[in-house]
Parts: C-alpha cells; sequence; structure tokens
C-alpha cells in the first residue's frame, strides 16, 4: 500500500501499538463474530420454536375447552330432547330412545362426510398449521 494511506476504515483491526491494519487481529475479530452470529442464531431458533410451542399450546388448551363446553351443552340437549319425545311419545323411556335413535343418524351422516371431504381438510390444515402457512 502506499505511504499516506488512511487506514481509518479499518481502525478495529489495527493493535494500539500498529499503525496498520493486523491480519492476525483480522482474524480474531472474524472469530468474534462468528461465534456471535451462532450464539445468536441459536438464541432466535429457540424462541421460534418456544413461540411456536406457546402456539400449539394455547390452541390445544381452546381446543380442550372447547369440547368441554360442548359436551355439557350436548348433554343438556339430549336430555332435554329424551323429555320432548318422551312427552310427544308419552312414555319418557320410548323419548330417550328415539334421542339415541337421532344421534345414531347423525353419527352415520358424521362419518359420511368425514370419510368423504373432512378429513383430508382437517388434516391439511393442521400440516400447514405447525409448519407456519396457516
Amino acid at each position: 500500500m502506499e505511504a499516506g494511506t488512511d487506514y481509518s476504515r479499518y481502525s478495529r483491526y489495527i493493535r494500539p501499538t500498529e499503525d496498520r491494519p493486523d491480519i492476525g487481529l483480522y482474524m480474531e475479530v472474524v472469530k468474534d463474530d462468528v461465534l456471535e452470529l451462532v450464539k445468536t442464531e441459536k438464541e432466535l431458533a429457540i424462541l421460534k420454536t418456544g413461540q411456536k410451542a406457546g402456539k400449539i399450546a394455547g390452541g390445544i388448551g381452546l381446543g380442550v375447552t372447547g369440547i368441554i363446553f360442548g359436551m355439557i351443552v350436548l348433554i343438556l340437549l339430549s336430555v332435554a330432547m329424551g323429555i320432548a319425545f318422551g312427552n310427544a311419545f308419552e312414555d319418557m323411556a320410548l323419548g330417550f330412545v328415539a334421542a339415541a335413535g337421532v344421534y345414531i343418524l347423525l353419527g352415520a351422516l358424521f362419518m359420511v362426510i368425514w370419510n368423504s371431504t373432512l378429513k383430508d381438510k382437517i388434516s391439511l390444515y393442521i400440516i400447514n398449521t405447525i409448519h407456519g402457512k396457516g
């Protein structure tokens, strides 16, 4: 390099006792920067994983709460339907049997819909959610 070259741009690589950049110091700085980058990337990956796990756990908690609430409503509606059919047929036992028949028909209808389209759509939604596309 020419005499009088301005090394202020490389001041990070100049030792205090020297007036020119030092390749050894440069390599130390690069090594430290790479180690810091690796550490930061590791922390970022941990944070992203934690965020994704938190979303999944939140979804599971919401789903469980919804299922419990739905089951309570279903039980109350089943009793009400059994009593209503029992009053209509003037026999409570027959009313509850009729309510069970309604649920058997609904279950069969659900299985037909599930096997034709719903299963694939739900599976695809879960896969897309896990991979962050949903």
